[in-house]
């Protein structure tokens, strides 16, 4: 790369991102400078190069110094640029344990252009494993699974176990509520939500029963269908983008309301904080919608209503909204 630089990716489908725009690149930067660059091999998916020609000398038993003409990366450019970058910011770190695995494809002229094209199209569209699924088996969901079925309703840890049914609760829909509400991570929950069952994963399930997944879930689906009724949006114009914070402040009443703290939301508790969600869930929603409305305008004195839609919505990406909700 440092020799021939950008004209190796003329044949790749990505231009590079950077390291700070690119949180997998981020990641590829973190394990080489980490403990784990030994296993640098195992986390990535390699490189996938074509030429027209390679040789080498079979005869030496290691260190095969590999001759390549007009060689291209059609896959993996940025795992190459990652590590360039990475090498040159940090000249006095020793990379001597990381190791990628590289495919190199001999081309000849008469089939070059449209095998090219299909290997670049098969190595560059294969479906990514989904985290949530790569999660489903791990013990924390499994009893989850059970505790939620003991609450009468159906934990889906698997995207193939789809299920339409109100008692059904999709893990990615009890992560989303669980971080808004209980973990009061709204702003991240909106923009980051591919990163639930990543990043925030532990932060998101640590500390949490059936009963708090699932009252989690009914007030974030109560909020939600809120949203997706005009009249609502036409009274609250904030409710398309505030669906998180409103669901947040629900929870926090809803507690208080039922003198329970986090903690003593469980089995034995559910029925009781269930049903006064069931019988005052309007009442909760005003009152968190005032709490709500009361804050953005102190953020904007003129009145929330009167800014652009997409200043709006960029407030709820912001943790200065959260800051004086909390005030």
């Amino acid at each position: 790369m440092t020799r021939h630089g950008n004209g190796l990716l003329e044949k790749n489908v990505r231009q590079f991102l950077g390291l700070k725009k690119s949180r997998i690149n981020e990641s590829i930067k973190e394990t080489l400078l980490s403990e784990k660059q030994g296993n640098f091999y195992f986390f990535n998916n390699g490189i996938t190069m074509v030429c027209d020609k390679f040789s080498y000398n079979a005869l030496t038993d290691r260190d095969w110094i590999v001759n390549v003409e007009d060689l291209q990366i059609i896959n993996g450019g940025q795992t190459c640029k990652t590590i360039q970058e990475t090498i040159r910011n940090y000249p006095d770190k020793s990379f001597a344990e990381g190791f990628v695995l590289v495919r190199l494809y001999e081309l000849s002229s008469d089939e070059h252009e449209e095998l090219l094209q299909d290997i670049t199209i098969a190595t560059n569209s294969q479906n990514p494993v989904d985290l949530r699924d790569l999660r489903a088996n791990e013990e924390k969901q499994k009893n989850l699974e059970i505790a939620v079925e003991q609450l009468g309703y159906r934990y889906i840890r698997k995207r193939e176990e789809a299920n339409n049914s109100l008692e059904a609760i999709p893990s990615t829909v009890a992560a989303e509520s669980i971080y808004s509400i209980w973990k009061k991570k709204p702003h991240v929950t909106k923009f980051r939500r591919n990163e639930l069952f990543g990043r925030f994963y532990d932060e998101v399930f640590s500390n949490v029963n059936g009963a708090q997944l699932v009252m989690a879930v009914l007030i974030y689906r109560y909020c939600d269908r809120l949203r997706k009724q005009q009249n609502f949006v036409q009274q609250y114009p904030h409710l398309p983008y505030s669906t998180y914070f409103l669901a947040m402040l629900i929870g926090k009443l809803l507690l208080n309301k039922t003198n329970k703290i986090y903690e003593e939301l469980t089995h034995i508790s559910f029925a009781e904080v269930k049903n006064y969600f069931e019988m005052n869930k309007e009442q909760l929603f005003q009152q968190s919608n005032d709490m709500l409305v009361r804050s953005l305008n102190k953020l904007y004195p003129d009145g929330y209503e009167n800014i652009e839609l997409r200043r709006l919505s960029a407030t709820f990406r912001r943790e200065d909204l959260l800051v004086e909700l909390n005030r």
